[in-house]
Parts: structure tokens; sequence; C-alpha cells
């Protein structure tokens, strides 16, 4: 290894970050342990999918409505403190969610834990605070690895603890898990926002567009530069996320009723199948995405991504067989892999370092749409469609945000030397 090889890893470690993976992890595990409950609900409590699914949505509502602000607010205030408070939020939820004697206190409790649902847009604009424009994909796909790492014992542990306690086992668990993202938020991260640390919104990302100012100084900020509706490439890759988190959601929701009518999985089943996807994913991570990333380039691996899931949402409905239900969850874990961190890698260098919790809350509201109206129709194809045709939604959706790859976007702020980088 050269020696600029060696600076260059340096570099991109960006040892502030690892509070904020150690963070996320804790908290995704939280949400994870979940996974089996609404095939839970179904066998144990005898709710229909109606009812459990728009449960599933209630989370999304409040955070949909809450989302951009907490992130709007961590631009103004500072990420730390409304991190801080998005948990212990979260943490409260767990813990009502623990006692819950009914559905109707389940849907208090996942409304809660929504109000305070700033968690992962602020995490995602800690990481563009931090990183530099050709390290985002990377760092962001971090938070995937957080994902990863929780699904190997989340889902299996909620399968588990659901099986054997009921509501109380994950519900408890999650409020630990909670309890320790706030302290170790508290004790390690650092602060990012650009109004807290005196960096005026120019950020390392910006540092190639200052060097290539004439006169050196920091870039000349345009008013409409900080109107994202203004802004057509954040629109564009906006209802790109849109469309892809619609697909994403409206089938995972309701995957685990889809896989105990399919092949007649159990809850301690279900959640032990979702590990063996996490060990997957991250093997992929650490083996396949980052060399194929440096080899073929961001576009090409989220294009790989997106075809991918268009093909395995075609075809799901025609499992019948726990084996061919495992090789579709490979496929879809690589998928996500190749897709999510790309997608938001593009959209933060669309924006302006101003704006990036602004954005990032956008994502996330994004993203609790999809919360809300997924299970939504996951519950029509559940109820009223052949299984066959469960995916099909799904497919449709990843398709045409498979053709908005098609344009190559010029990113105003990835300057790095000379003009514009091209996507």
């Amino acid at each position: 290894m050269t020696g600029e090889n060696r600076e260059e890893i340096g570099r991109t470690k960006y040892p502030q970050l690892r509070p904020l993976w150690s963070a996320v992890f804790m908290d995704v595990f939280g949400m994870t342990v979940l996974m089996p409950l609404a095939l839970f609900l179904q066998t144990e409590w005898s709710r229909n999918p109606t009812e459990i699914l728009l449960l599933m949505s209630t989370n999304a509502v409040f955070t949909f409505i809450f989302g951009p602000i907490l992130g709007k607010l961590s631009d103004k205030y500072g990420r730390k403190p409304l991190l801080l408070i998005s948990q212990f939020g979260t943490f409260s939820a767990f813990l009502i969610f623990a006692f819950a004697p009914n559905i109707q206190i389940l849907y208090l409790s996942r409304a809660i834990d929504g109000i305070f649902g700033g968690n992962f847009p602020i995490a995602k604009a800690i990481v563009v605070d931090v990183a530099k424009p050709k390290d985002r994909s990377t760092q962001m796909t971090n938070i995937g690895v957080a994902h990863n790492v929780a699904n190997l014992l989340g889902p299996a542990a909620g399968g588990f603890l659901l099986s054997f306690f009921g509501l109380l086992g994950p519900g408890l668990l999650g409020a630990f898990l909670s309890l320790g993202t706030i302290i170790i938020t508290f004790l390690y991260l650092e602060e990012s926002a650009p109004s807290k640390t005196g960096k005026k919104g120019v950020m390392p990302s910006m540092e190639g567009q200052m060097s290539h100012n004439l006169g050196g100084g920091p870039p000349e900020v345009n008013k409409d530069d900080l109107k994202i509706w203004k802004n057509k490439i954040a629109m564009i890759l906006l209802f790109q996320w849109l469309l892809h988190t619609m697909a994403f959601m409206t089938f995972l929701s309701g995957f685990s009723l889809f896989a105990g009518r399919s092949v007649g999985l159990t809850v301690g089943f279900y959640g032990a199948l979702m590990s063996i996807s996490g060990i997957f994913q991250i093997i992929i991570r650490y083996t396949i995405f980052n060399p194929m990333l440096r080899k073929i380039g961001e576009r090409r691996t989220a294009i790989i991504g997106l075809s991918l899931f268009v093909l395995s949402f075609s075809f799901v409905g025609l499992v019948t067989e726990i084996y061919q239900l495992v090789i579709f969850l490979l496929t879809f874990s690589f998928a996500a892999s190749c897709t999510r961190g790309v997608l938001t890698s593009f959209l933060s260098r669309s924006v302006h370092p101003k704006t990036m919790g602004k954005v990032m809350g956008y994502s996330a509201s994004l993203d609790s749409f999809a919360q809300i109206f997924g299970p939504m129709i996951s519950s029509v194809a559940l109820v009223n469609w052949d299984l066959s045709y469960y995916g099909v939604v799904s497919g449709s959706l990843s398709f045409v945000a498979l053709l908005l790859m098609i344009p190559k976007f010029e990113f105003k702020y990835d300057f790095k030397k000379g003009p514009p980088v091209t996507h």
C-alpha cells in the first residue's frame, strides 16, 4: 500500500462518526425486534391484516409531520440536542409498548415514537456535515451496515421474545437499547451542525468549490440555493427516493404476513430468516459493495440495485417454498446494499450545506409517507388479491425509479477540482 493510499484511508475513516454508528445500531436493533410483530398479532391476538398494517402506519404518520421539523431545528440548534430529544421519545415509546394491554395502547406507543422520529434524518445530516462528497456513499451505507448488524440479532430476538414473553420482552429490550443510544450520544457524539461549529455552512465538501473561485474565498450563497423546491435536481432525486421507498415499504410492511401464508412461516422462524438476510448483507457490504462501488461508480451501482429490485419484486409472488424465499431475500438484500446509501449520497450533493438537515428531513418524511401508504397497499394486496400479485406494485414503482437514473445529473455542490461533477 502506497503512502498516498494510506493517507486516503486515514482521511475517510471519520472516527468522529463512530459514536453515531453505535447509536444507530442500538436504535435500529430496538426496531428490528418488532419485525415479527405483524405475524404475532395475527396468530396470537387474532387481528386482521388491515388492522395490523394500519398499526404500522401510525408511527409513520407522525414521523411524516415531525421529521422535517426536527431536521430543520437541528440546522439551527444543533444535531446533538435534537438527536437526544428524538432518542428519549423512542425510549418512552418502547416502555409504553412493553406494557400495552390492548391494540389501542400499541397505537399510542407507535404515535409517540413517530412524533420523535428524527433519529435518521439527523443521523444522515451528521454524515453529510462530516464526510467529503466522494466518501458519502460509503458513509451513508454505514447506516445500512448498522441496519445489517442489527438485523443479525434483532428479528431473531424479536421472534424469540414475542413467542415466550409477548410484548413485554421486545418492549423492555427496545427501551434498554434506546437508553444506550442516549448515553452514547450524550457522552461521545460531537456536534457537527455548521450553525454550531462556526463553519458558516462551508463543509469539507465545499473545499474544491472554494479553490475553484478566482478570489479563493467562500462561495457566495444565492437565496434560491436555499429553496429546495427551486432546485430541479433535488426535486427529481426526492421524487426518485419517494418511488423507491414506496416500493420498499409496500413490500416489506406485509412481508411477514405474506411469508406466513405462502410458505407457512412461524413467528420464531420468520425472525431467524430475517437474521440470515442480515448476515448476507454484511458479507455483501465488505466483499462486493465497496470494490464494485470503486470499480463501476455510484451511478451504475445504483442502477444494478434498482434493476434487481424490479426483478425480485416481479417474481416474489411465485414463491411457494422456503428455499425460494431465501433466494429472494438474498437478492433483496444485495439490491438494498447497492441502492439506498448511494441515492442518499446523490441527494446530499444536490443541495447547499445550510439546507442539509432540511432536505434529509424531507427524505425522512418521504420514508414516512411510504410507511403510511405502503402498509395500506399491502393490506389491499393481502386481503383482495391472489398472492402471486403481491409484488406487482413494488416492482412497478421500482421500474419508474430505475428510469430516473437515465439522465446524468450535474451536482452543483460536488466540487473537487474544477467544474461540477456529473453522475
